[in-house]
């Protein structure tokens, strides 16, 4: 974890890095360094700082909030960078950001241990097209209600009812009501239509 100086545990003043030998001059070596701007708008303050992470940690020293881009090697369905909200014990619950497949997201998770498979309950895109979506998902990672716009005037409300060895899908729009099943062939995530 980085401290606001740019150090990392265990490194030497001035230096900062993940931690893995590599060292990279700080930013923050000091108030005059070139991660700040030469002069400033509004008195003292500066202008822009640059920094690639930047992590708040609360009063014990956890972080709660981290403001940059996933790692090379992310899990995530594409790699993102946004903001990244976390809870007491330092586990995501949620944030905001963009994606490398050009999708824009929201998201707010269940606690670490509550459900199974993934954290999502509460998921609002934008996908790469325009089209758009909000879903609530429950405990075993399933989308119960998602409400969409398709990008090209399209969309409704999709309910979803999931049993054993399908789903029934029941969806509302103006053109009216519609009802579909699908069968599972293993237990299912989340579902996007």
């Amino acid at each position: 974890m980085k401290v606001w100086n740019g150090a990392s545990p265990g490194s030497k003043p001035g230096l900062c890095g993940p931690g893995d030998g590599s060292r990279e001059p700080s930013p923050f070596r000091s108030f005059s360094s070139s991660a700040f701007a030469p002069s400033t708008a509004a008195g003292d303050r500066p202008r822009e700082i640059v920094v690639s992470r930047l992590t708040l940690v609360d009063d014990k020293g956890v972080a709660r909030v981290v403001i940059g881009q996933d790692p090379v090697d992310s899990k995530r369905r594409s790699r993102g960078a946004g903001v990244y909200i976390r809870d007491r014990d330092g586990n995501e619950r949620g944030g905001f950001g963009t994606m490398d497949d050009g999708s824009a997201v929201f998201a707010m998770d269940a606690p670490r241990g509550v459900g199974t498979l993934y954290p999502d309950r509460i998921g609002m895109m934008v996908w790469p097209h325009g089209g758009s979506q909000m879903m609530l998902l429950d405990n075993k990672s399933r989308s119960v209600v998602q409400l969409r716009a398709n990008g090209d005037g399209e969309g409704g409300l999709d309910l979803f009812n999931w049993q054993p060895e399908k789903v029934d899908i029941r969806t509302l729009n103006f053109g009216g009501e519609s009802r579909e099943s699908e069968k599972l062939s293993a237990p299912a995530p989340a579902k996007s239509r």
